[in-house]
């Protein structure tokens, strides 16, 4: 329901959601370098040797408990209903509908790729200084969103994609 409302169902246009993304990533570059809520990094870092199986498993089930708590926040706080927004945010929470606007494979495809230029950002920016590195992703990032959000969302994170949309109809093969 919310794809087809818009941006936030609160009539955002994309200069102020990819605005707010952007300044989102530059804060959590400069503040949070280094931590990660994307279990894809986390499977990185293990494959780079950076980090132990059991680490690396226990990164991820607490990323994924994160998204699922941070999602139980989110619906408390919203049936507060302290604006319209959170009154909009509850009459769709019960009709929730797929993010993915398009075929399956092609959905697979758009995140695919995202997620792979994603990380080779990060792996050729990782020993860069924060000064340059933080922008550079901050700016791809919001740079992918954009491209990829008319098709998929442009989640490339497993386990936010699967917080805000698994249990709604039409996200599972």
């Amino acid at each position: 329901m919310l794809v087809e409302i818009g941006a936030w169902g609160g009539g955002f246009g994309a200069d102020v959601t990819m605005t707010l993304l952007f300044l989102l990533f530059l804060v959590h570059g400069a503040t949070f370098d280094g931590a990660s809520a994307n279990p894809t990094v986390s499977l990185q870092q293990f494959l780079q040797v950076d980090s132990s199986l059991l680490g690396t498993t226990l990164q991820i089930m607490g990323q994924f408990a994160g998204c699922e708590a941070a999602r139980a926040g989110a619906r408390l706080y919203w049936s507060w209903e302290l604006t319209d927004l959170h009154i909009i945010q509850n009459m769709m929470a019960s009709d929730c509908s797929s993010s993915l606007r398009t075929s399956v494979s092609q959905g697979v495809f758009v995140e695919g790729v995202c997620a792979f230029l994603f990380h080779l950002a990060l792996l050729r920016f990782q020993h860069s200084s924060p000064t340059y590195r933080v922008p550079i992703i901050a700016s791809l990032v919001t740079l992918l969103a954009y491209t990829a959000g008319s098709y998929t969302s442009a989640f490339f994170n497993p386990a936010l994609a699967y917080s805000v949309t698994f249990q709604c109809s039409g996200n599972s093969l």
